[in-house]
């Protein structure tokens, strides 16, 4: 009988830590948000060699806790019009890199900050493809 009773504990171990791990593993995943509604382009000028395009972004933060991110634009649109020289940019906030969020809604004005290519004119005011990424 002892024997039997150590099987099915270690059966019923197993089974716990297999259930467990589904259940982590299933869960979706949470990212931080861009609340759509409340985005919008600022301005942009061109300082010498470089162009400054400013975009007011509010961010939605799932977590509990405060979170730090990098924000990616894809500017492909100007790259094409010749404002900008690269498509990728990576925003700035009170000049750092990495930006640290509260949880719930934060908003906040974004910099980027690209290679001039001669074009200056911005011939839009969409936002570019912004890409949020936990660090």
């Amino acid at each position: 009988m002892n024997s039997c009773s150590r099987l099915f504990r270690a059966v019923a171990a197993l089974c716990i830590i297999i259930v467990c791990c589904c259940f982590i593993a299933c869960r979706p995943e949470q990212r931080v948000l861009l609340v759509q509604e409340e985005l919008f382009f600022s301005d942009y000028e061109i300082q010498g060699g470089s162009v400054v395009l400013t975009y007011y972004l509010t961010f939605y933060n799932p977590y509990s806790s405060e979170v730090k991110v990098n924000v990616y634009g894809d500017f492909s649109k100007d790259v094409e019009t010749g404002l900008l020289k690269d498509s990728e940019l990576i925003g700035f906030y009170d000049g750092e890199e990495i930006i640290v969020l509260s949880s719930g809604e934060t908003s906040i004005y974004v910099t980027f900050i690209g290679d001039y290519d001669g074009v200056p004119q911005k011939f839009n005011r969409n936002l570019p493809d912004i890409d949020v990424k936990l660090i």
